[in-house]
């Protein structure tokens, strides 16, 4: 056929710097294993795949056959590796400094133990601000995918967006990839069928448009994204009885292959595509993040750091301390000091880099904010680069959570503590250097206490399978029993 439809499958998997080893083993026998094993078993369907650096690191220690058949499937251009800041920071909320080094960090680190430097970037909770093109292309990075709600608002219609842009910032040029929110809603709860009837449909129009003159000769095929959570693929409720045991990942697959065969579909992946054919046009995509995001953090996901004063103090200590790491480390290696000296600075350095994992900023369906173990893991990485940095002064007054009245800091040999006058000389932080312990940390009581994600708000109807899998986007998440009723939700 003469302009088949492609389609482009991949899969993000993440789990944060401080979360529980029986959660990381959970995900891993429920999700992570039986994706890459049924995948393996399909080797005509290609696919792209994005492994944050906690979820590697300790895969490497736990599972490190996992990460070898990784690098195999890697190395035969079946799987398209892609990168990202290693610690799964969202980009805008950090120095630019730090964007270099958390994608750079990523980069070698797939070179040496995948084997290969990936071209294409997952942009973490798909926060997109433009200043962050510079950043992936001088980490080497050709590609993103975002969500096909940036192109909308772009005035980008829906056909237009089944291709890929390219955009720049400063003269740094990135290509962009819509990805779909009608196959994120589709994959994995609705039947394989569904998925295909979409494809085949977006297939029907472009021929017809192709074979009535209103589209281009030279016009490149129409492509199709999706990309989601490898956590939905066993790990979120009811979904490994429903696409592992009811054999709903098996079909999906099958009829991708079937479809494949029939000549009027082609699977690929972002790199493959961008590798074959040119971009659409030249577009520049607003700040903004998936739908659901948006909803949560009142359209901007900065919102979060004014909406939560435990979310924007944790923000504010993890950039100042950030900037004293990155002076100290560039004091080290100008003033040659010893080996022990630099090994010191870079391990402070990267305490903080690991502080910057995004889950403990926001809050979402899965908690983030509200879990004391992701936030006591974030405090005590600055705890510990705290110590390992050159101490500060025993007292200063600086406004450290950027709030507009000054704190007081304090600083022992044991102990730092900020304490705020404006608030009555409360005291807000207290951390005990040596044991990485911060006393003071909050609850998340500033935090709503109940969460009610309305799928109606947004459109789209809760899908519902026969298995009982439902997007977690269509469901109430109360975090106290009874707490519905009792406010008359």
């Amino acid at each position: 056929m003469d302009s088949p439809v492609h389609f482009a499958l991949g899969f993000h998997c993440h789990q944060p710097v401080g979360n529980f080893d029986w959660v990381f083993e959970q995900n891993y026998r429920l999700a992570y294993l039986p994706l890459l094993t049924t995948l393996d078993s399909h080797p005509t369907v290609p696919f792209s795949l994005h492994l944050t650096g906690p979820l590697l690191e300790w895969l490497d220690a736990i599972h490190p056959a996992y990460l070898d058949r990784v690098a195999e499937l890697a190395g035969t251009e079946r799987l398209e590796l892609k990168g990202g800041p290693f610690y799964e920071c969202i980009l805008p909320l950090v120095p630019g400094e730090d964007r270099a080094e958390q994608l750079g960090k990523m980069q070698a680190y797939a070179e040496r133990r995948l084997g290969v430097r990936p071209q294409g970037s997952w942009i973490p909770e798909r926060v997109w601000e433009p200043q962050i093109v510079r950043d992936l292309a001088e980490a080497g990075l050709t590609y993103a995918a975002i969500d096909d709600a940036h192109f909308h608002r772009a005035d980008i219609e829906e056909r237009a967006a089944h291709s890929y842009f390219v955009t720049e910032d400063q003269g740094f040029r990135l290509n962009v990839f819509p990805i779909s929110r009608r196959l994120r809603y589709l994959v994995p709860f609705e039947e394989p069928s569904q998925t295909r009837d979409l494809l085949r449909q977006v297939f029907e129009d472009h021929r017809r448009r192709y074979e009535t003159g209103t589209e281009a000769k030279e016009a490149a095929p129409p492509l199709l994204v999706c990309e989601d959570d490898g956590e939905k693929f066993g790990a979120w409720p009811h979904t490994f009885a429903h696409v592992h045991e009811g054999g709903w990942l098996e079909r999906f697959l099958t009829m991708l292959e079937d479809s494949a065969n029939e000549g009027w579909l082609v699977l690929t992946t972002p790199g493959r595509y961008q590798a074959t054919y040119a971009p659409n046009r030249l577009v520049y995509v607003a700040q903004g993040s998936y739908t659901e995001m948006e909803e949560w953090s009142g359209g901007n996901f900065r919102n979060f750091l004014t909406r939560y004063p435990e979310a924007n103090r944790l923000h504010k200590r993890a950039m100042a301390l950030s900037g004293r790491a990155r002076e100290h480390v560039a004091d080290v290696r100008r003033r040659q000091a010893s080996d022990a000296d630099v090994a010191r600075a870079r391990t402070a350095r990267d305490h903080v880099l690991r502080a910057q994992c995004n889950d403990t900023y926001w809050h979402g369906v899965f908690g983030g904010l509200y879990l004391p173990h992701l936030r006591q893991a974030a405090y005590t990485n600055l705890i510990r680069a705290e110590a390992l940095l050159p101490p500060a002064p025993p007292a200063q007054l600086i406004d450290v959570d950027l709030d507009g009245a000054p704190d007081v800091r304090l600083r022992s040999p044991l102990l730092m503590a900020l304490v705020a006058p404006a608030r009555g000389g409360s005291v807000w932080a207290l951390d005990h250097l040596p044991t990485g312990a911060a006393y003071s940390t909050p609850s998340g009581g500033g935090a709503n206490r109940s969460m009610r994600i309305s799928s109606e708000a947004s459109g789209v109807a809760p899908a519902a399978t026969a298995a009982g899998a439902t997007t977690i986007h269509g469901q109430y998440r109360l975090k106290e029993p009874g707490l519905g009723a009792a406010r008359g939700d």
